[in-house]
């Protein structure tokens, strides 16, 4: 989802310790491995952590 300048520079600013933290091919598999969830197995994930 196309988001504007602004958060786009936020969400960078919160996202780039952990990306450096991370090693590359970890990273892309695992965001990769985020992107394919649908929103209701997001959730459920998200739910299952507490």
């Amino acid at each position: 989802m196309p988001i504007i300048e602004f958060d786009a520079a936020m969400v960078e600013r919160f996202l780039a310790p952990a990306r450096a933290a991370t090693a590359r091919h970890e990273w892309d598999t695992d965001f990769g491995a985020g992107r394919a969830l649908t929103q209701r197995q997001a959730v459920a994930l998200l739910l299952a952590q507490n």
